[in-house]
């Protein structure tokens, strides 16, 4: 059975069920999009489809925290060693700051990205 999904952006059909968890999954299709099937004229959020509501939980749970958990460290590890850590040199402690400040500004621009993609007004 093939299944639409409908937002801002436009129109997909998938083939299945199966293809569409995919791309659920991936975040092609976000939870706030339209679906309906092939043989029902009812529109739904893809986070109230039963198929899909157990990857909208999980993906919203171990996606996020993991994000917020590599970030901090990051930052917490580069503030420590260029303000706490003595026994190298500056430019040794800058150097290494900088370097775990790079996953940082990674991770950053990535939630700025998929926010930005994911507003739909």
């Amino acid at each position: 059975m093939k299944y639409f999904v409908k937002n801002d952006d436009g129109e997909l059909c998938f083939g299945s069920i199966h293809e569409l968890r995919a791309m659920f999954a991936q975040g092609l299709v976000a939870p706030e999009d339209e679906v309906r099937a092939e043989d029902s004229q009812i529109w739904r959020k893809a986070a109230a489809v039963p198929e899909l509501r157990a990857y909208a939980a999980s993906r919203k749970d171990s996606g996020e925290f993991r994000f917020l958990l590599v970030a901090l460290v990051c930052l917490s590890g580069g503030l420590f060693v260029l303000f706490g850590h003595s026994s190298l040199g500056l430019t040794a402690r800058v150097l290494v700051a900088a370097a775990l400040m790079v996953p940082v500004l990674g991770m950053s621009q990535r939630a700025f990205t998929r926010s930005m993609k994911r507003e739909r007004k």
